[in-house]
């Protein structure tokens, strides 16, 4: 027997460390900080149609055709950026009963990107060539621009976090010794919402447009776990 107990003070020696190395790092805390930053928006996404009717297809398509070259035109001129048709249609409109016949109507759908400050004239020339819809109307930024502020609502969240940590520890009596994990949750934008109102055609003819962008909130998170 006595030969067997200094193997086992020896194992025992090496074993107690480990445990209470164990111990020390189930001595976390886990805190989530939030940033935000807000961007004013530079960038207007426009989508517009032209819709128009006509006793036959042929009639529909011509007159439909004539104000689309000339809204495009207008776009061209004005250098938009991305522009591209996203909608073509031609279909038959009926009676009241929905049984005959009456005509055709024949529509179109152009978007297009512009500066903001640049967005309620366009419209305005958009209109008066041939525009008879605003289908879409949202606001965006850079993409520089949404890279740097994502960066700053990461500090601002690794701030905040780190600050909550603080808080909790000190309030206890216990100081924070490291930083054991990091977690960067997904950065998301929350871009402002434009408010629409339906007009008529008269109406959209006649009423100067004047759009204001906004500002968009990018937003982060981050997860620390921290030993203490």
């Amino acid at each position: 027997m006595s030969r067997r107990w200094p193997a086992l003070v020896l194992l025992a020696g090496l074993l107690l460390p480990a445990v209470w190395a164990d111990g020390e790092r189930s001595r976390t805390l886990t805190v989530t900080g939030q940033g935000e930053v807000a961007v004013p928006v530079t960038e207007a996404l426009l989508s517009l149609g032209v819709r128009e009717e006509g006793a036959t297809a042929q009639a529909a398509q011509g007159q439909l055709t004539q104000k689309v070259n000339r809204l495009v035109k207008t776009l061209t001129q004005a250098k938009v950026q991305d522009l591209q048709t996203t909608r073509v249609d031609l279909s038959p409109s009926y009676d009241k009963e929905g049984r005959t016949v009456v005509g055709f109507i024949a529509s179109n759908q152009v978007r297009f990107k512009v500066p903001v400050a640049q967005a309620g004239t366009l419209l305005d020339q958009s209109v008066a060539t041939g525009a008879n819809a605003v289908d879409q109307v949202s606001f965006d930024i850079s993409d520089q621009a949404r890279e740097a502020a994502r960066a700053e609502a990461l500090k601002q969240a690794v701030a905040d976090a780190r600050r909550q940590a603080q808080v909790v520890l000190s309030t206890l009596d216990l100081t924070l010794k490291e930083i054991r994990s990091i977690q960067i949750n997904s950065a998301i934008d929350r871009p402002p919402v434009p408010q629409y109102r339906a007009f008529g055609k008269e109406a959209l003819a006649n009423t100067p447009i004047d759009l204001q962008g906004g500002k968009t909130m990018v937003q982060a998170q981050v997860t620390l776990e921290v030993g203490y």
